[in-house]
């Protein structure tokens, strides 16, 4: 612990070092940046926890008066320089954010003086869903955890009790916390800064970014995958949203080299099949060689779980179709997937492999899963009720 207090004392006073030089540099934003990653490290979160330079949407609710602080607040979103979490599409454990304007008067002891840096605060930590936000300047750092307003601390006069409690509050915990984000990596998408390529270029602490996938059956170029699975979250109507994720599936199984894509949109006597795959073999043993030849994709990109009601329709499809392996890609899941009732008792009890892909698990995609390994798993947890 006296180690990690003296290397975290250090680097905190580093930066005040430097608190005379112009607060709007670029090089002002660009140490802080590797600030807020380093005290991740020394506090002893793990490399593959921390995740860099994400933009992340600010709820409608938030002010927009509260931005006023950030000098990266663009479209309504907010930079978080780095956070600690348990994937990056999780509520954060820990979310740092920077500013170049100082969060405490020159000379002064005080906490946050400002209402508007008050409520920026509160802002990021709403917006963050962190357990504990923190907004760190040239002069201080602040934090946010269970009581408001947030403490700040002042950089040149951190003596090691202080340090001590900074470490403490911002230690990394037993469990990450669980749940959905609802953000996408660092750098996948438009709206998420690309800075992590360069910006830390030389540093062992950046997580390293995957711009495609080689695997034995499957092959993918991330930044085109990403930018499409964008267009997929982001799509205004019902009409777009289904349609950019056929584009997503359709992009995903033509990079899938046992399968190739039949037919899209394929209209029949009793409805429409998104997509239609078909086996074309292979040189090894895989799991589609043992199923039919022909399979089915269907895309629900809706704002709710999918249903039993429509998980029964594709069943049909299957079913008169005579295939014996479905995938369904359900952006927000189906029902009943953590009690085992309603539209997952329904796929538990199917004489058909339906496997259903989230977007959860289109995420692992872009942190470079292979698409054959995820059907295989679920297909492989399908047969031995796992």
């Amino acid at each position: 612990m006296a180690d990690t207090i003296a290397v975290l004392k250090d680097r905190l006073s580093s930066l005040n070092n430097t608190a005379k030089e112009s607060y709007e540099d670029f090089s002002v934003g660009r140490e802080l940046n590797e600030a807020a990653v380093d005290i991740l490290n020394i506090i002893g979160h793990p490399r593959e926890n921390i995740f860099v330079n994400l933009n992340l949407e600010v709820p409608n609710k938030i002010n927009n008066e509260s931005t006023a602080y950030h000098t990266n607040f663009n479209n309504n979103y907010i930079h978080f320089a780095a956070i600690a979490a348990r994937t990056a599409a999780s509520p954060p454990q820990v979310a740092i954010t920077t500013t170049a304007k100082r969060i405490i008067p020159e000379g002064t002891q005080e906490p946050i003086k400002t209402e508007k840096l008050s409520k920026y605060i509160l802002a990021c930590d709403v917006t963050s869903k962190a357990e504990y936000t923190v907004l760190l300047s040239k002069n201080s750092i602040a934090i946010l955890g269970e009581e408001y307003p947030p403490k700040a601390y002042p950089l040149d006069r951190l003596s090691n009790e202080l340090i001590e409690e900074i470490s403490e509050i911002l230690d990394s915990p037993e469990a990450y916390p669980e749940g959905r984000g609802g953000k996408f990596p660092a750098g996948h998408h438009p709206n998420q800064t690309k800075l992590t390529r360069w910006l830390f270029a030389d540093s062992a602490l950046t997580p390293e970014y995957q711009t495609e996938i080689d695997s034995e059956f499957f092959a993918l170029d991330i930044d085109k995958y990403s930018q499409m699975l964008y267009n997929a979250y982001s799509a205004k109507t019902n009409q777009n949203k289904g349609d950019m994720l056929e584009d997503v599936a359709e992009y995903l199984f033509e990079n899938l080299s046992l399968v190739s894509i039949r037919d899209r949109n394929l209209r029949t006597k009793s409805g429409e099949i998104d997509l239609v795959l078909e086996y074309t073999g292979g040189e090894t043993p895989n799991l589609f060689e043992y199923q039919s030849r022909f399979m089915l994709v269907e895309c629900k990109n809706v704002g709710n779980s999918v249903s039993s009601k429509e998980v029964g329709h594709f069943e049909k499809k299957l079913e008169e179709a005579e295939c014996s392996l479905g995938v369904l890609i359900a952006w927000n899941g189906i029902s009943g997937q953590d009690s085992g009732k309603n539209a997952q008792r329904y796929i538990d009890n199917s004489d058909h492999d339906i496997v259903v892909l989230s977007a959860q698990d289109l995420y692992k995609i872009l942190d470079g899963k292979s698409l054959y390994e995820l059907i295989d798993e679920i297909v492989y947890s399908i047969r031995f009720d796992i």
